[in-house]
């Protein structure tokens, strides 16, 4: 990944979870890497993966085997659920633009339907707002920036935007 030989660096992250899946630093490296390259699919995965293995480590402290994770720090999961939000805001800023060409192509009463449907279904976590305005009045998308998986070094570990 540091020699920037992206190809190379996807086959060795996910060979190596598929021979380790339990490794917290190769989770962790997947996640790093998707933000990288700008892939928020690999970022999820890494990021999921990472998520999952660090509360079962936590729980149970002897499903470590003794190993010592260079990821295994409260800082390292915090960046992995802040990248892992951003990764799904991005896909669903990505599907929210499909949605408002595509409502243009049924019936009215259908488009009114699922339109105040999801508004009530989005008022359940806060996005109703965010959904509102951007599917039903605004003439234009104001897009989530594109370069948030652009990292911006903190040192050589993390990458905060």
């Amino acid at each position: 990944m540091e020699l920037k030989n992206y190809k190379q660096a996807e086959r060795i992250f996910t060979e190596g979870l598929k021979e380790i899946p339990g490794d917290l630093d190769l989770s962790f490296g997947l996640t790093e890497f998707g933000i990288r390259v700008q892939r928020p699919d690999l970022t999820v995965i890494g990021a999921r993966q990472y998520l999952n293995l660090y509360q079962k480590y936590t729980e149970k402290v002897s499903s470590r085997s003794g190993s010592f994770m260079y990821s295994f720090e409260p800082e390292n999961r915090i960046y992995v659920m802040v990248n892992l939000v951003l990764a799904q805001l991005n896909e669903a800023y990505s599907v929210l633009q499909q949605i408002k060409p595509a409502l243009q192509t049924v019936d009215s009463d259908f488009r009114n339907k699922v339109i105040t449907s999801f508004i009530e279904d989005t008022k359940k976590i806060e996005l109703d707002q965010f959904i509102r305005k951007h599917i039903t009045y605004a003439p234009a998308l104001h897009k989530i920036p594109t370069n948030i998986f652009q990292p911006k070094l903190v040192d050589k570990h993390y990458s905060f935007n």
